[in-house]
């Protein structure tokens, strides 16, 4: 038999595990993105350091052999990003100012596509935010149409000589959730779900969210949990994002 004080803790943290788990999602949330703004910071270096944009515009209005000489520096440019940046991303993409695609590490599929700025897809928001330092994109398609959902970290390139343009770090959905876990979801500031295990969920109304007290406050911390709420709520805030993380009761 065991003793009563083993009982008596097993106990307690069965009763408090989902709102235990909220700060441990938030603290790696924190950090994450962090790194993905120190990331950020370095790539833009080295895409101004070697006036990447410029060179890989200019290879793009090339007669001919534009292509053939992008092929031949895509691999070297990789390295180099890939060498002052974590293996966390899925894709980063570099932009030039009329909106043109001039890089990407994996996506061959929409190299030199034109991207316009709005709000329905990850890329396009980066473009209409591209005045902001570091701007975080809504989990949503890379581009319209794409069934790729992700998260994008993106800058403006516009100091040295290289041709202004934007750079943008992608996270897939699948690593986002392995952040947040497979019993939290994640929800933005409207009540819209924009991390969920079940993807059909994602930018889906959740119910119960005009029962939270919710307010944009600077402070991440738990939110007071409305009366007979199962789950666990907690404010996540960094830069442009405005997250609660919603823990679900386990079973």
């Amino acid at each position: 038999m065991k003793p009563l004080y083993l009982i008596i803790i097993a106990t307690f943290l069965s009763c408090t595990a989902p709102a235990d788990r909220i700060p441990v999602t938030v603290d790696r949330l924190q950090r994450f993105f962090n790194a993905c703004e120190s990331d950020l910071s370095r790539a833009r270096q080295v895409v101004v350091e070697r006036n990447l944009i410029t060179m890989l515009s200019h290879f793009q209005t090339m007669d001919g052999g534009g292509r053939k000489y992008y092929l031949l520096e895509r691999e070297g440019i990789t390295a180099l990003i890939r060498s002052v940046t974590t293996g966390a991303y899925d894709d980063i993409i570099l932009i030039n100012r009329e909106g043109i695609v001039v890089y990407t590490m994996t996506s061959d599929e929409i190299f030199a596509s034109r991207i316009s700025a709005g709000f329905t897809a990850a890329l396009p928001m980066c473009l209409a935010n591209r005045t902001t330092a570091t701007y975080f994109s809504n989990v949503a398609p890379v581009v319209p149409g794409s069934n790729a959902y992700c998260l994008a970290v993106s800058a403006a390139v516009e100091d040295g000589s290289t041709l202004p343009g934007t750079i943008a770090l992608i996270v897939g959905l699948d690593r986002l959730k392995g952040l947040v876990g497979g019993r939290a979801s994640v929800l933005n500031e409207y009540g819209r779900y924009e991390i969920a295990d079940d993807t059909s969920m994602i930018h889906t109304a959740y119910p119960d969210f005009h029962r939270i007290a919710w307010s944009d406050s600077e402070k991440n911390g738990l939110i007071t949990p409305f009366d007979g709420a199962a789950p666990a709520y907690q404010r996540f805030r960094y830069r442009n994002v405005r997250w609660i993380i919603v823990a679900h009761e386990t079973r």
